[in-house]
C-alpha cells in the first residue's frame, strides 16, 4: 500500500498532529485516495530540532511522499529532503496555520506521486534497474554462466528492450579498468561481451542498491548528468527491496 509519511513538530502548545489526524481524516475518504495509509514521525524535542538521519531511516523502511509541517529546524529539514530528492517527493509547511493547508499539501504529494514525480536521471536509472537484474540473477561472475550476455542486458526480467542502448553503455562504463570503483566485471565469450556484478565489490554494489549512490564520485556525477528522465515509479520494485548486503 502506499505511504505518506509526515515530519512535524510536537510540543505542549502545538496543534500540528491534532491537524494532521482532521485532514487525513478528509484525505482517507476520499476515493482517489483510496488504499493510501498514513505514517505520523512526530520527532522534534523542545527546540524543534529532529535528527534527520533517524527519520530517513524510518520513512526508507516504506518510502513514500513526505510532508514536513511546522517550525522544524531548517538545517534538519535540508538534509532530509536533500537525502529524499529523487527517491519521493516532499514538501515543507513551515508556516501552516490550519488544517485546510495540511490537507491541501497532502493531496498535492499524493497527485504528484501518482502521476510519477519525481524524475531521475535516465542513466542513473537504466544502471540501477541493470545491477539490480544481474544482482536478482545471481550474475556476480566466475565460470561462464556467471557472465550475462550483452544481448540480454536489456530482454526482460526488470530491464525493457526500449533501454537497451543505455544499458550497454553503463555496462561498458561501470565494468571499465578506468573506474576508481567497478560495480561491473566484464568478459568476451561467444563473440560478445558478457557482465556480472563484480564479487570483488559487493558492499559497493548493495550500496548502490540501497543508497541509490556509492563512493565513485566521478561515476555518480556521470550517471546523474543526463539530460534525458524518467519517472522514479520505474524503481519501485527496487526501492521495496531491501539489499541489506551479501548473501
Amino acid at each position: 500500500m502506499p505511504r505518506l509519511h509526515v515530519v512535524c513538530a510536537r510540543g505542549e502548545f502545538d496543534p500540528y498532529v491534532s491537524w494532521i489526524d482532521e485532514a487525513w481524516g478528509v484525505v482517507s475518504a476520499d476515493p482517489e485516495c483510496a488504499g493510501w495509509v498514513l505514517s505520523v514521525h512526530a520527532c522534534v524535542d523542545s527546540a524543534y530540532r529532529f535528527n534527520p538521519l533517524d527519520a530517513f531511516a524510518s520513512i526508507a523502511k516504506d518510502l513514500g511522499p513526505v510532508l514536513l509541517v511546522g517550525q522544524l529546524s531548517t538545517s534538519a529539514v535540508m538534509l532530509l529532503q536533500a537525502k529524499l530528492k529523487e527517491r519521493v517527493v516532499s514538501q515543507w509547511c513551515a508556516d501552516a496555520d490550519d488544517s485546510t493547508v495540511v490537507y491541501e499539501a497532502m493531496l498535492d504529494l499524493i497527485l504528484r506521486h501518482e502521476t510519477g514525480d519525481p524524475e531521475i536521471s535516465r542513466r542513473l536509472a537504466v544502471a540501477l534497474m541493470l545491477v539490480a537484474k544481474l544482482e536478482r540473477m545471481h550474475y556476480w561472475g566466475g565460470d561462464a554462466k556467471g557472465y550475462m550476455s550483452v544481448q540480454n542486458l536489456a530482454k526482460s526480467n526488470g530491464l525493457d528492450q526500449q533501454y537497451k542502448a543505455t544499458a550497454i553503455e553503463i555496462a561498458e562504463y561501470l565494468s571499465s579498468s578506468k573506474r576508481a570503483i567497478r560495480l561491473l566485471s566484464s568478459k568476451l565469450g561467444d563473440g560478445n561481451a558478457k557482465y556480472a556484478c563484480n564479487n570483488e565489490r559487493r558492499p559497493d554494489v548493495y550500496e548502490f542498491l540501497r543508497t541509490w549512490s556509492f563512493r565513485d564520485e566521478q561515476a555518480m556525477n556521470w550517471l546523474t548528468r543526463d539530460t534525458a528522465r524518467l519517472s522514479v515509479r520505474e524503481l519501485d520494485e527496487i526501492r521495496a527491496t531491501s539489499y541489506e548486503g551479501p548473501r
